[in-house]
């Protein structure tokens, strides 16, 4: 959260000003809103925000009642703590059909698994952050993984921030922006498993060692894949 002095300075918690608004008088933050592959409100067609739209601030819900811990509640937690703008009205962006069929997917995959392969959910969101990590370090070894993808999709975080790939930021702190585009493009790139995947890695001679970087426990069907078509000794 970036925590200064009692002070948070990036955006961790996510809400829908839609669904807020639909829970009446008594608003709450879903559990949900705050994992890293959530960006989209699938159920009222908009985009997720991260921020108060009248000051900037993160969303902090409980320390609406900073300095007056004593008193009765006189406000909804879907009050701004700093401005006090109820985010329940705030502004929604609608997502285009493709942004909401893939946070779709992403859902359904947390319910039922990615396949009859791969069916415990954690195992293919170990493997998309994995990839996500590559897509956004600074490492020289993610360099031919990231132009493969970036050239594949159309698209690159630094259009969004360009200090991305060149200093490290947890996917869920980067900007909403850009933690869309790269989750996006690791759910491409894992699409039509194991053969997109192959097809585009040898393509651009990318190598292993980003895939199973820093990653002792990688899933059999995923490691397997990895090691029979692109890992290289260095003896070779």
């Amino acid at each position: 959260m970036g925590i200064y002095h009692r002070t948070r300075r990036y955006y961790g918690l996510l809400f829908c000003p839609q669904c807020l608004r639909g829970d009446g008088n008594a608003p709450y933050f879903r559990t949900y809103w705050r994992l890293f592959v959530m960006y989209a409100c699938t159920r009222c067609g908009v985009y997720l925000q991260d921020r108060c739209p009248g000051c900037a601030r993160p969303v902090i819900f409980f320390r609406v009642e900073l300095g007056r811990k004593s008193a009765l509640a006189d406000k909804p937690i879907s009050c701004c703590f700093h401005c006090g703008l109820n985010l329940a009205h705030a502004p929604a962006k609608p997502a285009p059909p493709a942004v909401l069929a893939n946070q779709a997917e992403l859902e359904r995959i947390l319910y039922e698994g990615w396949n009859e392969q791969v069916f415990y959910p954690q195992f293919y969101f170990v493997v998309l952050h994995q990839i996500i990590k590559q897509l956004i370090n600074a490492r020289p070894a993610s360099m031919a993984l990231q132009q493969a993808i970036d050239t594949e999709t159309g698209w690159n975080p630094t259009q969004e921030d360009a200090s991305v790939r060149k200093k490290k930021m947890p996917i869920g702190l980067l900007p909403l922006q850009v933690r869309i585009g790269v989750i996006q493009q690791a759910q491409w790139l894992l699409t039509d498993w194991p053969y997109r995947f192959v097809q585009v890695t040898k393509r651009y001679k990318v190598t292993s060692t980003p895939f199973l970087y820093a990653m002792p426990d990688a899933p059999f069907w995923y490691h397997r894949v990895v090691i029979e078509n692109l890992y290289v000794s260095n003896g070779k």
